[in-house]
Parts: C-alpha cells; structure tokens; sequence
C-alpha cells in the first residue's frame, strides 16, 4: 500500500504533497490518516519509480545498498568508540547479519527504518566531532592561559604597584608573585589572573584575537559548529525518514554529558555552561 496505492511515489504528483500527506499517501488533515509522516522515505521510493517503475527488484536493491551504508557508518562508530580493531569487526558483523534486520531490508516499506538509521549514525558522529573539536578548543585556550601568562601578569602587575594590594581586592599580594617567579603557575591560578580581568594582559588579548580570526582558533570554531549544523541537519533527516529519529538528540545529549563526567567531576551548572 505504502507504494503500489500511494499516489505520492508516481511523478505525476506535485512533490510538495509528500509535506502534507502520511506515508501511505493520505492527508494528514484526513480523519483515516495513519499519522505517520515520513517525506523523505517516501521521496525514495518515488525515486526509485523514476528509475524502474514498480519492479520489485529495484526496490530491494536499494534496500540492500542502504544497509551496506549504514553497517559501514556503525564500523566507522566503532572505530571512534573502541580502541581495538576486534570488537569494531564484531559489532561491524553483528549489525550486518542480525536477524533483526532481516524485516527493514527486505520488507521494501522497512526502508523508512534503514534510512532513519543512516541518518541517525550522520547526526551522532557530526556531533561527537563537534565535542571533539570543541575540547580541542578548550584545550588550546587553557594551556594558552597557564603557560604564557605567568610572565607577562608579573610584569603587568609590577608596573601596577598592586603587588601589596589584598586578595579580596581582586589584586595579587607578593606571596602569588613569588609563586609566579618560582614557576609554580598552575591551571587554577590562571583563572585568577588581574591584569586578563582588567582586560590588560596582552597574551590574553593577542590570543583572543587569534581565536576570534580567521587563522587556527578560527578554523577549529569554525569546524566547531559546522559539526554542530550537520548534526542538526541529519537529525531533521532521521525524524524525515521516521519518527524514531528524533532520539538522536536525546544520545547526543547523553554523550556530552557522559563525557565530561569521564574527564572530571563538575558541578549541574557546569554540564550546560561548559
């Protein structure tokens, strides 16, 4: 039905009722519309008319060819989640040739779960690059702010006369500076630095000009959110493909999350402001 008697697969159907009506090719607006709504999986198979009509083979080989691609994303996922080539190769088999599978690839209609699946592995690995290259980002600016500081804010701060000036002051007494001078400068004191705060740190000010350039930072935040969009795109595929897809936000929610819970312990607000 979802083929031979959907009016939306033949092409003598204007493209845009595949927005307004189900997967079987009735209004949504219609009091017997089975609700589902899965544009996108119905385009394929109107392509797949274009190319042969409704031979059924075409259809199954279509089918065949997209569980090819998704079992090669689910490998490529296994490479970026396991350190070993042994249990990529296993989960890579088992996502082939589970039984499970066997309705989505040669049911033709099951086609909306294999390409919400494709989608759905798209939409994940867009976002882990996004963590990826975001920590790299954060990364890049802390050791910028540990190892290059030091130095300069002594300066800074000595040419200041804040050198006796107290803590709750938001200044550096002498025992910071001596500490500075010993090379005892460390993650934590970074964020203490007077002179980044009073906007007076000329390391802190040159790399933030990089960043906010067109140069490395500028490169890595770029990448950055254009994991970001195709993680949105492809997620907007998925819930196209089938209304399961939109649980991938929820995983890619979880991931970031579970990660940052692996790297260090941080507090309920740290988890959506860093």
């Amino acid at each position: 039905r979802a083929i031979l008697s959907n009016q939306d697969v033949l092409p003598s159907t204007p493209v845009s009722h595949l927005l307004v009506d189900d997967f079987w090719g009735t209004p949504l607006s219609h009091s017997g519309s089975h609700g589902s709504y899965r544009p996108l999986c119905v385009l394929t198979f109107r392509l797949n008319y274009m190319m042969g009509g409704f031979k059924a083979w075409g259809y199954h080989l279509v089918n065949i060819l997209l569980h090819c691609l998704a079992t090669s994303l689910v490998v490529r996922l296994g490479r970026l989640l396991f350190p070993s080539h042994v249990p990529v190769a296993v989960t890579g088999l088992l996502f082939a040739a589970h039984p499970i599978h066997t309705e989505a690839v040669a049911g033709v209609v099951g086609r909306a779960d294999v390409a919400a699946c494709i989608f759905y592995l798209l939409s994940f690995q867009c976002y882990m690059a996004h963590v990826r290259h975001r920590d790299k980002l954060n990364r890049h600016w802390r050791t910028c702010t540990t190892v290059s500081c030091a130095q300069t804010c002594y300066r800074c701060l000595a040419s200041r006369n804040d050198l006796r000036h107290s803590r709750s002051h938001g200044h550096w007494c002498e025992e910071d500076i001596s500490k500075w001078k010993n090379s005892s400068y460390n993650e934590v004191n970074a964020g203490k630095c007077f002179c980044k705060k009073s906007g007076q740190c000329p390391k802190h000010n040159s790399f933030e000009s990089v960043v906010n350039s067109k140069g490395i930072g500028g490169f890595s935040r770029g990448r950055q959110w254009l994991c970001l969009c195709g993680c949105v795109l492809f997620a907007s595929c998925a819930i196209l493909s089938k209304e399961t897809g939109i649980t991938v936000l929820v995983l890619c929610a979880g991931y970031d999350i579970l990660t940052h819970l692996g790297k260090k312990r941080i507090g309920l607000v740290d988890l959506f402001t860093k």
